[in-house]
């Protein structure tokens, strides 16, 4: 029964998204020193990753955090700061809630969340190239450009790919529609 639900999803995978999906794979393999924690959160990648876990782990508890209470000398500051910069309705960051739910710890839920995220922004482009160039080859071309840029290694030092993904789809629904 589950392999008659199961084979027809594989049909329609065709090469180029195998391509693609081989392609993260190999990107993973290259990464998995920073996805695995042997290579530290360094520069604003740490304050994103300690905001980003009292969002979540509000979330989990029932709260929708606007004031972050340990920041700034034990006084407290509004958290609309960083929850602008992270996209406090993103549905990616319930992907760290449901890790840490199956007893994943934060920290490798939020490295593979990190790589996720940026590989759904990867896909984003591939489409965008897609349609802008009308080329499969090209679109993929510039797909695993990006993929094996050096915006990959800023995962981990910087916020950017929490700006990155969302431009990158919402210029991809601009031109579909």
């Amino acid at each position: 029964m589950l392999k008659d639900v199961v084979r027809p999803l594989f049909k329609k995978i065709d090469f180029v998204h195998w391509l693609m999906i081989l392609s993260f794979v190999i990107w993973v393999i290259g990464m998995r020193d920073f996805l695995l924690l042997k290579l530290p959160l360094c520069d604003d990648a740490f304050p994103y990753y300690e905001h980003i876990r009292f969002y979540v782990g509000s979330l989990m508890r029932g709260v929708l955090p606007l004031w972050d209470p340990v920041n700034m000398f034990c006084n407290g500051v509004p958290n609309d700061f960083f929850l602008r910069r992270i996209g406090p309705y993103n549905p990616f960051l319930l992907l760290i809630a449901f890790l840490k739910i199956l007893g994943i710890p934060f920290q490798y839920a939020y490295t593979l969340y990190l790589a996720f995220y940026y590989w759904v922004g990867t896909i984003g482009f591939y489409l965008i190239a897609q349609l802008i160039l009308k080329d499969r080859v090209a679109a993929f071309t510039a797909y695993l450009l990006l993929l094996f840029s050096s915006l990959g290694t800023r995962l981990f030092d910087s916020f950017i790919v929490f700006l990155f993904v969302p431009i990158i789809w919402f210029f991809y629904f601009l031109l579909k529609f």
